[in-house]
């Protein structure tokens, strides 16, 4: 079972803003991009990306989205509580050039996270 379908980063628009905008996190091989939104979108999203450039076989990719999405997947409903009141917007980018094994994906995705609650709970200077 999969991310359900109104969690799905799809819309260019919202993606383009996240890059603009978000909040970086790292650490190797995934890095995070954050953002919370306090005005346009009132709804939680989540992407995943593994670059064509780091990883030209396309096996190797989905399969990395696939364990990505697998270890955020029981995360989401926690999450979408924490920022019901605000947008949530939040993009997993692979950018290791070897094939992660789950436990390592899982340690660094749940530091990643760790990181951006740190962070979103303090208050920001444009606030």
């Amino acid at each position: 079972m999969g991310i359900k379908r109104i969690y799905s980063l799809k819309h260019r628009k919202r993606i383009s803003h996240l890059m603009k905008h978000g909040q970086r996190f790292k650490a190797f091989p995934v890095h995070m991009l954050a953002e919370v939104h306090d005005e346009e979108w009132k709804d939680m999203k989540v992407g995943f990306s593994v670059p064509a450039r780091v990883h030209r076989s396309a096996v190797m990719r989905i399969r990395l989205k696939r364990r990505m999405r697998e270890l955020v997947r029981p995360l989401i409903p926690q999450l979408a509580e924490a920022y019901a009141d605000r947008g949530l917007s939040l993009m997993f980018i692979h950018v290791g050039p070897e094939e992660s094994d789950f436990q390592l994906l899982q340690s660094k995705i749940n530091l990643l996270l760790e990181r951006f609650k740190e962070h979103s709970t303090t208050p920001s200077s444009h606030e």
